[in-house]
């Protein structure tokens, strides 16, 4: 598959960051086209490289940077494949480290597993190295990968707006649901990622001066589309990468996806549904499915 000299001339005429939108959009370029985009926009990041064109074989020709000190393009291209682990599985599929995309179906799976069922929590995933003692489910998928598949969707990172204490208005483009499947006794079992979290409010209207604690009310979260905000790139590194958030229940812009309720701003509320949730060590999948 090519693209139309037309296509090509619009595509040039791009700065390198909106090149994997146009890919995307247009529907007219293979995966491998879009990871090229992909791997050349994170160049950008990372060398500084703005400029290039795509010839009409289809080879990106990234223009030549002014530095003496920066490895070059190919260099830093193979070692970016080689940090990310990509390999493609299908004519629409491609595995990206330990994160599988299905550009056709715009979804993308993360394996993870139970981190903890009980006690205040912010997240609902975080990495192995991120904020465990806060999060319902832990990965050993990297920030890195899961963002990498969702630029090859089109989706782009994009700032976290609303007031405090509201909920935050969600771009079409950056609504997904969020899904959690598993085993139980053989049968798979599938739910919203909503119902993995309950919101727990204190009352101390009934409560007898000889009781220590107060009683407690859970209620469902509010069910509904989460946020792919993408994080942002701090002065030396990807800001979800050093982090280790995933998606997060408490308002971070350095997490890869947001919770956009009107709780998003409440770190005392957010506990795992214990009465759902498989035990400790299981393992989980989590499915995002853009439209």
């Amino acid at each position: 598959m090519t693209f139309s000299e037309q296509n090509l001339d619009q595509f040039n005429t791009l700065r390198l960051p909106h090149r994997v939108a146009f890919l995307s959009r247009t529907g007219h370029a293979p995966l491998r086209f879009l990871f090229a985009a992909v791997i050349h926009l994170s160049l950008g990041f990372l060398s500084l490289a703005q400029d290039g064109t795509i010839s009409r074989s289809g080879k990106f020709m990234t223009s030549p940077v002014a530095s003496t000190n920066m490895a070059s393009s190919a260099t830093a291209l193979e070692s970016l494949k080689k940090r990310l682990d990509i390999e493609q599985t299908g004519p629409d599929t491609m595995r990206i480290g330990r994160v599988v995309l299905n550009k056709r179906e715009r979804m993308v799976q993360i394996p993870c597993r139970v981190n903890m069922r009980r006690y205040i929590v912010e997240y609902v995933l975080v990495t192995e190295t991120g904020k465990r003692h806060e999060s319902i489910l832990v990965t050993e998928a990297k920030p890195e990968q899961l963002h990498v598949a969702c630029l090859l969707l089109g989706v782009n990172a994009t700032n976290l707006p609303g007031d405090y204490n509201q909920p935050c208005p969600v771009p079409p483009s950056n609504a997904v649901e969020i899904r959690a499947t598993w085993n139980k006794d053989g049968a798979p079992v599938s739910c919203p990622l909503d119902k993995l979290v309950v919101i727990r409010t204190e009352s101390t209207a009934n409560t007898s001066p000889r009781q220590s604690n107060p009683q407690t009310t859970d209620k469902p979260m509010s069910s509904g589309n989460w946020f792919y905000n993408g994080s942002f790139f701090g002065p030396n590194a990807f800001q979800a990468e050093i982090e280790g958030s995933i998606i997060s229940l408490i308002r971070d812009p350095a997490s890869l996806v947001n919770n956009p309720r009107n709780d998003l701003d409440n770190d005392k509320i957010h506990y795992p549904n214990e009465c759902l949730l498989p035990p400790d060590g299981t393992a989980v999948e989590i499915v995002l499915k853009f439209k």
